[in-house]
């Protein structure tokens, strides 16, 4: 969610600007996605989805299929790389891996997106 504010009060017309400079960027953010194996491999053009995209991470995470979770989270930081949830949600991983090393530096990284993150920082104070 994004909020936009009048720099004027009444003044509409700037803030309806900005909204349709911002979706145009967004539509333009489109990645390339290649179709699953078994299917003809030359690259279609679809928006990626990263919100469901996202969901199916969650799921697959939630189910312990740590292997399966981060390669969609990382298709999620490959269209967005400052995605602070899938950024966080690598480092978690890594922290149920026993990975620290690498949890720390996806912490940090993260948290240099959003550093009001109080769960980024809990699991950051894990190790």
């Amino acid at each position: 969610m994004r909020l936009f504010r009048q720099e004027t009060r009444g003044d509409w017309k700037k803030v309806f600007a900005r909204i349709t400079t911002e979706l145009q960027s967004l539509m333009k953010a489109s990645v390339t996605a290649v179709r699953p194996s078994g299917q003809d491999d030359s690259p279609s053009t679809h928006p990626f989805d990263a919100a469901s995209v996202a969901k199916d991470a969650i799921v697959l995470h939630q189910a312990g299929k740590l292997d399966e979770a981060e390669r969609l989270y990382r298709e999620i930081l490959a269209a967005d790389p400052g995605n602070f949830d899938a950024m966080h949600c690598v480092a978690v991983i890594a922290l149920q891996r026993g990975n620290y090393a690498e949890a720390v530096r996806q912490l940090d990284a993260a948290l240099q997106v959003n550093p009001s993150s109080a769960e980024a920082f809990n699991n950051r104070a894990l190790r």
